[in-house]
């Protein structure tokens, strides 16, 4: 039997470093996918590292994937910024599920996977695999568990989410960083929710606007990041522009009219960015050959 599992790419919209500490975060799941190819063989992975979360997984169940060949593809190409750790162990942990006869449970992935992360002393939410696994665009909270499934309701706004180049190692940098103490954090995670859900693009925007001021303000915004947000936001057609992750340094997501996808896209890749995905490549989740386990959006 030959299994290929897809996962798709993931962005921050808003709660990053706030879901820390219990805030509420806002994703989206999107094209490209990442996908692990898997057939009968001799226990051979390429594409991870076996001293990643995956690797470890694997490791720890070698009787299971003793006898398949697992390769693992990175549509961005090492890149980073859209998560291609967690893809490796959500790809990883789902057709070790597979292979038992089992369904796909969150709360039990979820928990193994932290528990890897706490081996490896690592400070990462999770929640970048939990958007992963179902898709669409979620709202997340990682302690305790919580999954609010969802889609883009923003009928008169999109957005383009652009890689920058630059990349932030997540897992250093939050061992070093100081985390936000601010509630004005939380608050904001909150507020925003109701926008999000209804789709009220001025309500979002204004929580997206307050939120990276918080993060300017904390000193959670790279200063490559802050240059380039500065000229973006001077292109015609830009509703606003934010940095995504660890530092806003990988990514910056820009919002814009529908009608003005297209113009703003291209005049943000003038700037030497490279568009990644809109919000017209929201993706389903976990996908397992004809089985989807994140459900359709």
């Amino acid at each position: 039997m030959t299994y290929e599992i897809e996962i798709p790419s993931k962005t921050f919209l808003l709660g990053e470093y706030a879901v820390l500490s219990g805030s509420p975060a806002t994703l989206v799941a999107t094209k490209p996918h990442f996908v692990l190819k898997v057939g009968a063989g001799q226990g051979l992975a390429s594409g991870f590292h076996p001293e990643s979360a995956a690797g470890l997984f694997v490791r720890e169940h070698r009787p299971m994937f003793s006898r398949l060949d697992m390769e693992f593809f990175d549509p961005h190409e090492g890149k980073g910024g859209f998560g291609a750790s967690s893809a490796q162990y959500l790809a990883v942990w789902a057709l070790w599920a597979l292979l038992q006869g089992s369904s796909f449970d969150l709360a039990t992935a979820f928990s193994d996977f932290k528990k890897i992360l706490a081996l490896k002393k690592d400070p990462s939410s999770g929640a970048d695999f939990l958007c992963q696994a179902v898709g669409g665009a979620p709202i997340l909270e990682v302690d305790p568990l919580a999954v609010l499934r969802g889609s883009w309701k923003f009928q008169d706004m999109g957005f383009a989410i652009f890689r920058t180049g630059v990349k932030v190692q997540t897992h250093e940098h939050l061992i070093a960083a100081e985390l936000p103490k601010n509630p004005e954090f939380h608050e904001v995670c909150v507020q925003s929710l109701a926008a999000f859900k209804e789709g009220i693009a001025d309500e979002w925007i204004e929580n997206v606007r307050r939120y990276a001021k918080l993060l300017k303000d904390q000193g959670l915004v790279a200063g490559s990041t802050r240059t380039l947000l500065s000229r973006i936001e001077d292109v015609r057609g830009v509703l606003f522009a934010k940095g995504s992750g660890s530092l806003g340094a990988d990514t910056i997501v820009v919002y814009m009219k529908p009608d003005e996808r297209g113009k703003v896209t291209s005049s943000v890749r003038a700037l030497g960015l490279d568009c990644v995905a809109t919000d017209l490549d929201l993706s389903t989740g976990l996908v397992v050959k004809n089985f989807v386990f994140g459900g359709d959006l």
